[in-house]
């Protein structure tokens, strides 16, 4: 505002149109004062009030005004959007409306800014076909630039009283011809409060005319020479603060001289304020009727003739041009089965002072079927005689659809809750049945009635109670709005037995409320996966037991990608990290360079759709740490199509580490061959024995007793090696095998000593054929044979040039030795069969008091790891 208040301060509360207005039973409305829809230009707040003095419905304008979104201000208490004061000065009018009286009543408004905002209220009754009162219907219009105006205007008539009676108004004189100008002081004070004191110029009392009034002023004032005609003009003044005035000026111009003005002014800024206000407000008024599509009617009760405006036409089906009816002619148009209810609301024998208000369906000529709430209010004459209704029509077609669509939707809703073959619930925030279905009865074994007096956690098993608090209900006063949640828990039923199920809970949205009300849970029985799942660890807790104890590893190759599935038990028997990754690629270098080709074969022979898919094969592996190692793959081709039709393969299988069978195979077949070799080597040793002693032995009882002991010697050789497995004899236990017979009670006849040398198979048996001679020979003719004589067995590793075994046998104390004439079997066997057999020499020494025989062999020949 400028520094005076001639200016009214205005109020854009919409700013543009109002929002289409749809009424519903949620409590959204519009009310309308139907006079002010008739004659009124004036913007509106409309809103829709509850019985708990709560906006249920606020239009558009209430944004702009407030400050606030419509959502926000909907739901939320009158006192709390208009402020406790100004609620305090309109609760007994809104107490009269909830009580069934239509109430009209102005007061001030303290909406923001320095100065209060002038409204004036209009609260209608909403009552239900019961007759109970539901809401209010509140309207809200700005009277700020009208009270204004009405005080504008109270002002300027008083100063024009004041004028006329002490010459109070503005006034100036112009001598167009002289170029002066003089005013007074009212005058001085509509410029602005220019000075007055001295004579000014025409052209600075033009200087104050607003540039783009100037110019017309200066016409209005042009006369001719020697006429005298009367002016009266409106045009505006720029004020020195900026600000711009409206004076309204009348007066006498008179030709001479090139024109001589005098002229009174006075205020008309208000006025023009208002007319500009006004014409605002119906352009407004315009808008919100286009935009919401309302009809305006005007129905004359004595003509019976309706004045139409708006979209009223449209709204019934007629042609845009179409201004005013008979009454009849809208009861044609309305559905037959609402006539009677329409005719009944509008009887005219009770119009009295009474507000309309009726839903009904409208039949347009093209078939279509609308819904009209109709909003009227009586109008008498000062007679208090009904002369005319006035009131609106709101096309509601689109809530009725939605109010369908939401009606099928919930029968749909209950009848899929009621009838899902799983169980589910509403549950409040103390965790207790609301609703239930059928199947979760069946579930828990409780009747319908039975359940909804138990809360949730009545029928979960103690020891997942606390599961089911800490993630399914609410925590505090509510639900979060943060999404489903799902756990799987035991639930007790009736009959006492445990059934498994999976629960899930999720905020029921409600309109955007921003605390959901209650939850929706589904429960699903899972016992039989869970037992299932149960069964399935069994056996393969079972199948791992298995397959550790059989040693077995597992593998799932893809035969068309490259990847591999190896467990543990696989992983380590191909030499790969427990976390390692393994690619086919690298699956298949571990197959031994040999194995390659007939690896590869096998693989895509398994691999042809047309084969059996059975993979069988014993191969070789090459392992960082381990060397060549033996493993047998079996496992079975497995084909899978998905849904989009591609196929893929897997060979799965077992693979087990055969490496210690292989070896033994290995060492069975040695074995054989060598048992084979031996068995052969044995009879011919056995041959020449037997052909050689009995050469040299003079009749049968000499030869059985040589042939029976040289076998004998023979049988303890071959006992030994036996003992090892044919892998060696130790020679120390091979000499005292040979000479135990011969010590006595005492064990001072013998003297063996020497290093444990194990020898190899073949010098075992040539070596205990030796020591039997020998000893055989001593018994018979050297120190054995006397009680006082005994033999020392001693042999060592000589390592000069070639290491050696040197074994020494000496006789003492038995009787006087003499070289023989002949060599006998024993000396041949022992200097031949050691040469042949293990290329080594014997030096025999008959001394006088006993035989001393060295024996040397290459020590690689004897021992089996030299």
């Amino acid at each position: 505002m400028h520094e005076n208040d001639d200016a009214p301060e205005t109020r854009n509360p919409a700013g543009a149109a109002p929002e289409h207005v749809r009424l519903d039973d949620s409590g959204d409305a519009v009310a309308r004062d139907e006079a002010s829809l008739a004659g009124a230009a004036l913007p509106a707040l409309i809103a829709y009030i509850d019985r708990e003095r709560t906006f249920r419905f606020v239009s558009a304008a209430y944004e702009i005004w407030f400050e606030r979104p419509r959502s926000e201000i909907m739901g939320t208490s009158v006192a709390e959007v208009f402020g406790q004061a100004d609620f305090a000065v309109m609760a007994p009018e809104l107490d009269k409306a909830l009580a069934g009286e239509a109430v009209s009543f102005e007061m001030d408004l303290h909406i923001g800014g320095e100065r209060p905002t002038q409204v004036s209220f209009t609260l209608v009754p909403d009552a239900t076909a019961a007759g109970e009162i539901a809401g209010v219907y509140s309207t809200i219009w700005d009277v700020s630039a009208s009270k204004r105006m009405e005080s504008a205007l109270s002002e300027s008539e008083a100063r024009c009283r004041l004028a006329l009676d002490a010459g109070g108004m503005g006034l100036w004189m112009l001598n167009r011809a002289e170029g002066e100008a003089t005013w007074d002081k009212r005058q001085s004070q509509l410029l602005g409060d220019v000075p007055n004191e001295r004579r000014r110029t025409v052209e600075e009392f033009f200087s104050y005319v607003h540039p783009d009034d100037a110019d017309d002023l200066k016409r209005r004032l042009d006369a001719p020479d020697g006429e005298r005609i009367d002016f009266a003009h409106e045009f505006r003044v720029c004020l020195p603060n900026g600000a711009v005035r409206w004076l309204a000026s009348r007066g006498v111009v008179a030709g001479e001289g090139g024109g001589k003005v005098t002229a009174v002014s006075y205020d008309i800024t208000g006025q023009k304020q208002a007319e500009v206000q006004r014409q605002e407000n119906e352009e407004r008024f315009r808008l919100a009727i286009d935009a919401g599509r309302m009809g305006i009617w005007d129905w004359n009760l004595k003509t019976d003739l309706v004045r139409l405006e708006g979209h009223e036409a449209a709204l019934w089906g007629w042609p845009n041009d179409v201004m005013e009816v008979p009454i009849g002619r809208f009861f044609d148009v309305v559905h037959p089965e609402d006539v009677q209810r329409v005719r009944d609301s509008v009887d005219r024998g009770d119009l009295f002072d009474r507000t309309v208000a009726t839903e009904f369906r409208v039949l347009h000529p093209d078939g279509d079927v609308r819904w009209l709430l109709a909003r009227g209010r009586v109008q008498c004459d000062e007679q208090g005689r009904a002369r005319a209704m006035v009131g609106v029509h709101v096309d509601l077609t689109e809530r009725r659809r939605i109010e369908e669509a939401l009606r099928r939707s919930k029968e749909r809703y209950r009848t899929t809750f009621d009838n899902m073959a799983v169980g589910m619930a509403h549950i409040g925030r103390d965790g207790a049945w609301l609703r239930v279905n059928r199947r979760l009865c069946d579930l828990l074994g409780c009747a319908h009635d039975d359940l909804l007096r138990l809360a949730m956690l009545d029928v979960v098993h103690p020891e997942d109670r606390a599961l089911c608090q800490d993630e399914l209900l609410p925590a505090g006063a509510g639900f979060e709005a943060s999404g489903p949640r799902q756990v799987e828990l035991r639930l007790v039923h009736r009959s006492g037995r445990i059934v498994w199920a999976s629960v899930s809970v999720a905020p029921a949205v409600n309109g955007g409320e921003p605390e959901p009300e209650y939850g929706i849970a589904v429960l699903q029985d899972v016992s039989e996966r869970k037992e299932a799942e149960d069964a399935l660890r069994q056996s393969e807790g079972e199948r791992r037991l298995a397959l550790d104890a059989a040693s077995l590893g597992t593998f799932r190759l893809d035969l068309v990608g490259s990847g591999i599935h190896c467990d543990e038990r696989c992983r380590h028997i191909f030499g790969f990290a427990p976390e390692q990754e393994i690619l086919a690629d690298a699956f298949r270098q571990r197959i031994h360079v040999d194995d390659h080709e007939r690896f590869s074969e096998l693989l895509a022979a398994v691999a042809r759709p047309d084969g059996d898919g059975e993979f069988d094969l014993e191969t070789r592996i090459t392992l960082p740490d381990r060397g060549t190692c033996w493993v047998m793959i079996r496992g079975q081709v497995v084909r899978h199509r998905d849904h989009g039709g591609k196929e893929t393969a897997h060979l799965v299988g077992a693979v087990l580490d055969i490496t210690e069978r292989k070896q033994a195979e290995q060492q069975r077949e040695r074995l054989v061959a060598e048992l084979s070799h031996r068995v052969k080597n044995t009879l011919a040793t056995v041959q020449s024995i037997a052909a050689r002693t009995l050469m040299s032995s003079a009749d049968a009882d000499a030869f059985r007793a040589a042939f029976e002991g040289r076998i004998r010697a023979l049988a303890q050789s071959h006992s030994l090696l036996a003992d090892s497995r044919w892998l060696g004899a130790g020679l120390a236990r091979l000499v005292r095998a040979e000479m135990m017979p011969y010590d006595d009670w005492r064990g001072d006849r013998l003297a063996i000593d020497g290093p444990d040398l194990m020898l190899k198979p073949r010098a075992a048996l040539s070596l205990g054929m030796i020591l039997h001679e020998l000893a055989t020979n001593a018994a018979k003719y050297g120190a054995l044979l006397a009680p006082s004589g005994h033999v020392s067995v001693r042999w060592r590793v000589d390592a000069d040039v070639e290491r050696r075994l040197v074994l020494t046998w000496r006789e003492q104390g038995g009787p006087a030795v003499v070289e023989p004439s002949h060599q006998g079997f024993g000396r041949v066997m022992i200097e031949r069969g050691l040469m042949h057999e293990l290329r080594g020499n014997a030096a025999m020494s008959f001394l006088p008091d006993g035989l001393h025989c060295v024996l040397t062999i290459p020590l690689a020949e004897v021992v089996a790891d030299p």
